[in-house]
């Protein structure tokens, strides 16, 4: 039995609508996904990297979660990493700073006198403020080796003038 001419014709073209509509479906779909992920990107992509905030101990740049400034001190070259506080360096620590680095070599000596992996294979090269607020220090020393090999780098936790610890013996 053969279907009628006007019913084959209609069921030929509701197929072909069928699959134009499942095309139309995945295009659609790939198109919310493309437009989801890119919304997403957006929304984590920092926009104020690379901000800069100007004081009187240099110039800091918005980095990803924290500000950085390079400052010479002595001579030496010391990265300054200062946490983030609502879209500004942290001013109780930029308050501070003046007072660390005016003792900076005592610091580095007594870091040096009572940490052991402080050695002369290491040297200064940053200064660092707590990461979150209830941190148990005040701030910290960075030392990393002198030359270039697979040696960590070392922090030093200081509270007022005296070390509090250092990451692995806390």
């Amino acid at each position: 039995m053969q279907l009628p001419v006007g019913i084959a014709v209609f069921l030929v073209v509701a197929l072909v609508a069928l699959v134009a509509l499942g095309i139309a479906l995945i295009a659609w779909q790939a198109a919310v996904i493309t437009w989801s992920f890119l919304a997403y990107r957006r929304d984590v992509k920092r926009i104020d990297l690379d901000r800069e905030y100007r004081c009187e101990h240099g110039v800091f740049v918005r980095k990803e979660h924290s500000w950085n400034a390079d400052i010479v001190i002595e001579g030496i070259h010391l990265t300054v990493d200062v946490r983030d506080d609502h879209g500004s360096p942290d001013a109780a620590f930029l308050r501070r700073l003046p007072q660390i680095i005016a003792k900076l070599s005592q610091l580095e000596h007594s870091a040096r006198e009572k940490v052991p992996e402080v050695t002369k294979d290491y040297a200064l090269e940053s200064i660092l403020s707590p990461v979150r607020l209830n941190d148990p220090y005040e701030f910290a020393l960075g030392f990393s080796p002198r030359e270039e090999n697979y040696e960590m780098s070392i922090y030093v936790n200081f509270k007022g003038n005296d070390v509090s610890g250092w990451p692995g013996v806390d």
